[in-house]
């Protein structure tokens, strides 16, 4: 076999290789995230925000996105993870404390979401000033019973880009909590088809070709 191919197929086994390591290799982000926040976001292990959807629980863990706009606008994405598991009349009783505590904002009625193929219950806060829409945020709060824990996930914007409420329940429907442990079927699919493809480099490179 020539010099030439004998580089060209450590190069190629190289890179195959390489590909297969990063194909199965665990998620880049784990734990709880936004699978998918609107551009222009980042994300921030060390968020955090004082007003908590329940403060009077433990919160075992806080972390976000956000994203900056002009004029000095900004907006949030915030997921809290609480001890505990949390129920609709739990959730209800938030969302009045909430209300009842900052009435200068309008509380929406409480609705059933879907987060993480869990059923999740969220509520709309407007804010205006001299009639006009200055602030919007959606909350969700979605338990996870075998776990023994709750998650609040906030979207909070002030920009016009991101102030619709379906929107921001559709970014908060990419809610997810991985933990990296077992691998997706579109990364073993790739795997498998990189194990493929260092077969077919080893056949048409091998000696005496």
């Amino acid at each position: 076999m020539p010099a030439g191919h004998g580089r060209l197929k450590s190069s190629i086994l190289f890179v195959l290789l390489a590909l297969w390591v990063v194909a199965c290799s665990r998620p880049v982000l784990e734990g709880a995230q936004v699978t998918r926040v609107p551009p222009g976001f980042g994300f921030d292990a060390n968020a955090t925000v004082a007003r908590l959807v329940f403060p009077d629980r433990e919160k075992m863990d806080q972390r976000g996105y956000f994203a900056l706009g002009p004029d000095d606008v900004h907006s949030d994405i915030t997921i809290t993870e609480y001890a505990g598991k949390t129920t609709y009349e739990q959730a209800a009783a938030a969302r009045s404390a909430a209300a009842s505590k900052y009435g200068y904002a309008e509380y929406g009625p409480l609705e059933t979401l879907l987060l993480d193929g869990r059923t999740a219950w969220g509520w709309t806060v407007t804010q205006r000033a001299r009639g006009e829409v200055t602030g919007l945020e959606v909350v969700a709060v979605v338990c996870y019973p075998k776990a023994g824990h709750t998650f609040s996930v906030e979207f909070y914007s002030c920009d016009s880009r991101y102030m619709d409420a379906e929107l921001m329940k559709k970014t908060l429907a990419g809610f997810t909590v991985k933990n990296g442990k077992n691998l997706s079927p579109a990364r073993i699919g790739l795997a498998g088809l990189l194990v493929v493809a260092v077969w077919i480099a080893f056949v048409r490179f091998r000696p005496g070709r």
